[in-house]
């Protein structure tokens, strides 16, 4: 979940305020408005296989990544993803990169051309995109983000809630939701998301198991955390920070080590 989502909001009014009419113009080539997005080495490595495949179909010819996977491959995907949703996915997954910049960024005027494609491309893809699709979920659940670090809480709720009711067995508008719940101090709701969650995936989403640890945790359920990260783990969670900080606080015995 996206614990920096806060940190975003905050320099949301500053970067308003700062990004003038010159603010595009002098702006990185990457955050020109409209499209014309290309990733960076690193983000391409971390991109998931659908925004890579979908990427090199949009631009083949343009540039080193067109040419990066065989027409078979886009056609697999093209199939599992849905012909309306394909086409448009390459804004999402833009989106999906400038929610990561725009954690980083620092400068006002950056930012507030950031925070405008952040919207601008999910946007696109989220009003373009069949509920039923296997990326429907991870796509509202960045339009929710780039809704709520503009500002717009209600609408992000909003957009996570239909997510869960088009497929509630999937983790990422839970998760999102949860985190947003987190930010706004309600931890109480955050948790109960979390157990819709937990319930729609029948107690075995390690994911889930683990983010719900979490949040318990900081609610002060430890007992609670402390089940949920035994599940999490045993399902094969393989992130340390909640057994880490059972540890801290004596309640997490490592395990005894094999027999040799």
């Amino acid at each position: 979940m996206s614990a920096w989502i806060s940190t975003l909001r905050k320099g949301r009014i500053v970067a308003a305020m700062a990004c003038a009419a010159t603010c595009l113009a002098s702006a990185p080539e990457t955050l020109a408005a409209g499209w014309g997005f290309t990733p960076t080495p690193r983000e391409w490595e971390t991109w998931p296989q659908y925004c890579r495949v979908e990427y090199s179909y949009i631009n083949r010819g343009a540039n080193a990544y067109g040419d990066y996977y065989p027409d078979s491959e886009i056609a697999a995907w093209r199939d599992r993803i849905g012909e309306k949703t394909f086409i448009t996915l390459h804004h999402y997954c833009a989106a999906m990169l400038y929610l990561r910049r725009l954690k980083l960024e620092r400068r006002p005027d950056y930012r507030s051309v950031l925070l405008s494609n952040v919207v601008a491309d999910g946007e696109f893809t989220y009003d373009r995109t069949d509920p039923k699709s296997i990326v429907y979920p991870a796509v509202a659940s960045v339009m929710a983000q780039a809704r709520y670090v503009n500002g717009e809480t209600d609408e992000a709720i909003s957009i996570l809630q239909r997510a869960i009711n088009e497929q509630p067995d999937r983790f990422e508008p839970y998760g999102t939701l949860a985190e947003i719940y987190r930010e706004e101090h309600k931890l109480d709701k955050a948790i109960e998301v979390m157990n819709q969650a937990n319930a729609a995936t029948g107690g075995q989403s390690a994911e889930v198991q683990y983010n719900l640890g979490l949040i318990n945790l900081e609610a002060g359920h430890v007992d609670a955390a402390v089940d949920n990260a035994k599940h999490a783990y045993e399902l094969g969670y393989p992130l340390p920070g909640l057994r880490n900080k059972l540890e801290k606080l004596g309640r997490w015995q490592p395990s005894a080590p094999e027999p040799q």
